[in-house]
């Protein structure tokens, strides 16, 4: 309603979004938060993993051919999986879904509807 109403004010809208979603994709990827939550999570994962990497290393000493060839495919299955989850982490895929738009009136929103009903 307010697009046709205003129409200049409204004028190439979805140049405007896709802008607003470019800019707000900059400003989340530069926020030091993320950097340090990605730091995080890649610091526990590995922690974790190293655990777990342990625990294969300890198994595959105490087996013999084929079972502890069984299980070093399956430590660098896992080694190279984790390498795959710590760059999606570093590098994540972000998409913006939403842009919100606020307007802000010393006006009621029914008394402004009203003027906007008049004027179309």
């Amino acid at each position: 309603m307010l697009a046709r109403a205003m129409p200049d004010a409204f004028a190439s809208w979805a140049d405007r979004c896709a802008h607003m979603r470019h800019r707000a994709h900059e400003v989340l990827v530069s926020r030091q938060e993320l950097a340090a939550s990605k730091s995080a999570a890649i610091a526990r994962a590995k922690a974790e993993d190293d655990v777990r990497y342990a625990q294969l290393l300890t198994r595959m000493q105490t087996l013999k051919g084929k079972e502890s060839e069984e299980e070093g495919s399956q430590l660098q299955f896992e080694r190279d999986l984790n390498q795959a989850l710590y760059e999606g982490i570093g590098k994540p895929s972000i998409k913006v879904d939403v842009v919100g738009v606020v307007f802000l009136s010393l006006r009621s929103f029914s008394s402004v509807e009203k003027d906007v009903q008049a004027y179309v």
